[in-house]
């Protein structure tokens, strides 16, 4: 159970120590931060606290009773009502004998001892002001803050130095409710070492009996502990019994390492590590998993993953991502959610950057392994060896001019196929002229491109190309407000006009390294390149016409809805194309246009749409739409079109039921296929110290070609949660928030 301590938490340069509370217990090591508890424990009624002094005075014992006797050399006896007050912390009893000289008090009937954050009831005890040393009988304890709560026979402080505790019981449930339990035989506390030790330790759930260990180690504070965390346990039709047993190792304060050996039944024992580090200049991540031999492929299977950013001076940064999959079926095997399945690459980059407060200079590496086999060798990526990009732009203060300045060599590499080194230069210069109301901002440009190749890209071409255009460009402005709704809302109106010129250039010898026709959208209408990537620049001789409004909320300023529509029209036809493309011949563009709305923090949707004005039809199409009365409940509808390639519906809720229960669900089904691509269902029951979760989960992998579909897997996985201290099985609240949009987990650690 020491993976419930924090082990996987956020790591700091110097660590966290907490202060030592002497009669607080194990209950500080097993419970999350003071913050993330409270949230947890929202739903639950809070425990009583101790009533304090309000102006403390440390160092000086105050007492009270009823009646007392003095006797000889400061000893006193209490009678009735007694109180005694140090600072922060008082003591209750019946009947006290108190010496004064050196502090120890000897109580006797309904003791009660407090401090900030702690209170303790028992039936007999002493405790000593000045050494801090004490012991107290027949316990009960409470941590409010915390949300904890139990009993022990005996609680013995022996100040900094050490806490025993003897027939510890704990749990974070509420008074009058025992759910669950930790029972402890002994546990030893030693405040300097930061560490606990227990002997003899189980839980009960509803009373029986299910996890026991003869010994546990486990921080005293946020500290991160070595030691084996909860495990995960499921069952799918392709791996058959999946069971994950991690174990934490916490190599240093800035350094941990998880080591997860993961039984597959039909497969073989995938083992994964996680290393992370942090230093003053750096940070990182190790991740990998290895399958010596997989049973049912008789092959070895791999994955790893490597970040790392390090600042190596106040101006340079060096990064680093790293990804590497043995086999194209990996995720599809291995993977948790649809997201990884559909992964088509892995990108290996290494960068190092140079920045000023105008211009910054990247210099990087890059492969890219495709992982999708669908995808043709002829359409696969180009590795970039280097890829060296400056950007810089200075305004010229009072004249107001604006001066970018953009610059990129890269030399593409590629086994089998066309390479080459390519420099494209790009300065521009802009003013804008006008106000808040209306502005008109003109803008030249000259783009200046060069190629070496290793062969011509086209049969009889040359292997040295250059392309020299200018790019100008202007746009103009206009801003409208007005009040309404009794000036409660504030709705802004821009229309805006986007004048592009680029002569045309031919092209048709120049080679395609990095360069694709992106779906026409809202962005696209400003954008001075209908092409993204460097290797085409569209001929253009065109005028965006669009409108935006929106609408916002006039005391927050929290925008409530927003819509933006516009065309694009065309003055001579488009003649630069992609290998294999048809010129664009009409004399303007289709509509688009986006929006989206919120309702009473209620209702969410968001929409895109491309009408074509020539066939009559919609070409792309987006609808999100979201109802969120509470918190924890949500419905997620949402439609994707794309004319003749895509026709998705997804639906994803979570909505509680009765009593603590909760209905969890997503479906994503294709239209085209007139198949159901993932789903899952389950139920969730939270309560005030526990939730458990149960869902079945089937999604289909793709298939060996583009656009089909490959072979179904399914699973059942379950997650049982002590708020406050541990869960088993399967980290479902995070497949939650992955794939139910709006999902909030009452997560346990």
């Amino acid at each position: 159970m020491t993976g419930c301590l924090d082990s996987k938490g956020r790591m700091s340069h110097t660590g966290r120590q907490g202060r030592w509370v002497p009669c607080c217990l194990i209950l500080v090591l097993i419970i999350p931060g003071l913050a993330h508890a409270q949230y947890l424990f929202r739903s639950c009624p809070a425990l009583p606290t101790a009533g304090l002094p309000l102006h403390p005075v440390p160092g000086r014992i105050v007492a009270e009773a009823r009646h007392a006797t003095l006797l000889r050399k400061g000893v006193s006896h209490l009678f009735g009502q007694v109180t005694l007050t140090d600072g922060e912390r008082r003591l209750w009893v019946d009947q006290a004998r108190y010496d004064r000289l050196t502090g120890l008090v000897t109580g006797r009937g309904h003791l009660r001892f407090a401090e900030p954050g702690f209170d303790l009831l028992g039936t007999h005890g002493t405790y000593n002001f000045k050494t801090r040393l004490g012991t107290f009988f027949d316990t009960r304890f409470e941590i409010p803050k915390r949300h904890g709560r139990g009993t022990a026979s005996t609680i013995q402080t022996e100040g900094a130095r050490k806490t025993q505790l003897r027939s510890l019981r704990y749990t974070t449930c509420p008074v009058g409710n025992t759910e669950w339990v930790l029972h402890a035989g002994h546990a030893t506390l030693y405040p300097k070492a930061d560490l606990g030790v227990a002997h003899d330790v189980w839980i009960d759930f509803y009373g029986v009996p299910f996890f026991w260990t003869p010994y546990l180690t486990f921080p005293l504070s946020s500290r991160r502990k070595s030691g084996f965390l909860a495990p995960s346990i499921g069952d799918n039709s392709l791996n058959g019994l999946d069971l994950s047993i991690p174990y934490y190792w916490n190599i240093a304060p800035n350094m941990d390492l998880t080591l997860t050996p993961r039984i597959l039944s039909y497969r073989g024992i995938l083992t994964g590590l996680d290393f992370r580090y942090l230093t003053q200049s750096s940070q990182g991540n190790l991740e990998g998993h290895y399958l010596p031999h997989d049973r049912v492929t008789n092959t070895r299977r791999a994955q790893l993953t490597y970040t790392d950013e390090t600042a190596l001076s106040t101006h340079t940064s060096l990064n680093a991502n790293i990804n590497y999959v043995s086999d194209p079926s990996y995720f599809q095997d291995f993977g948790s959610s649809l997201i990884e399945v559909a992964q088509p690459y892995q990108y290996r980059t290494v960068s190092m950057t140079y920045a000023q407060p105008n211009w910054n200079l990247t210099s990087l590496v890059q492969d890219i392994q495709t992982v999708d086999p669908t995808i043709p060798e002829v359409d696969r990526p180009y590795a970039s060896l280097p890829d060296i990009l400056f950007d810089g732009r200075w305004l010229t203060g009072p004249t107001g001019l604006d001066f970018h300045m953009r610059g990129e060599f890269v030399r593409y590499q590629a086994a089998g196929k066309l390479t080459g080194n390519r420099l494209d230069l790009e300065p521009r210069l802009s003013y804008e002229i006008g106000n808040s109301t209306a502005s008109l901002t003109p803008r030249i440009g000259l783009s200046e491109t060069h190629y070496l190749l290793s062969a011509p890209a086209v049969p009889g071409g040359p292997t040295t190309l250059n392309r020299f255009a200018p790019i100008a460009s202007l746009n103009g402005e206009l801003h409208f407000e007005r009040s309404i709704d009794g000036g409660r809302m504030l709705e802004t109106l821009v229309p805006r006009v986007f004048y592009l010129y680029i002569p045309y250039r031919n092209q048709n010898n120049f080679p395609v390294f990095d360069t694709t026709l992106p779906p026409f959208s809202v962005q696209q209408l400003f954008t001075t390149n209908r092409f993204l990537g460097i290797d085409r620049l569209g001929d253009a001789n065109q005028l965006t016409a669009a409108v935006s409004t929106s609408f916002l909320n006039s005391g927050s300023g929290a925008e409530l809805a927003s819509f933006t529509a516009g065309e694009i029209f065309y003055f001579s036809q488009q003649r630069v194309t992609l290998p294999g493309e048809a010129p664009l011949t009409q004399a303007r563009s289709n509509y688009v246009a986006a929006g989206s709305i919120n309702v009473a923090n209620r209702w969410r949707a968001e929409a895109g749409a491309e009408w074509d004005p020539y066939l009559k039809q919609w070409d792309e199409g987006t609808l999100e739409l979201e109802y969120r009365p509470s918190g924890n409940r949500v419905i997620d509808l949402a439609y994707r079109y794309d004319r003749n390639f895509l026709h998705q519906a997804e639906i994803s809720f979570v909505w509680p039921v009765a009593g603590g229960f909760s209905a969890v669900g997503s479906w994503d089904y294709s239209v085209l296929d007139r198949a159901t691509l993932e789903t899952f269902a389950g139920i969730q029951y939270d309560t005030c110290c526990w939730i458990f979760r149960l869902i079945a989960r089937r999604f289909v992998t793709p298939g060996a070609t583009y656009g089909t579909l490959g072979q179904a897997d399914s699973g059942v996985y379950f997650q049982l949660s002590f708020k406050g201290l541990g869960s088993l099985g399967r980290p479902l609240d995070s497949f939650l928030q992955n794939d139910v949009l709006g999902y909030q987990s009452n997560a346990t650690y």
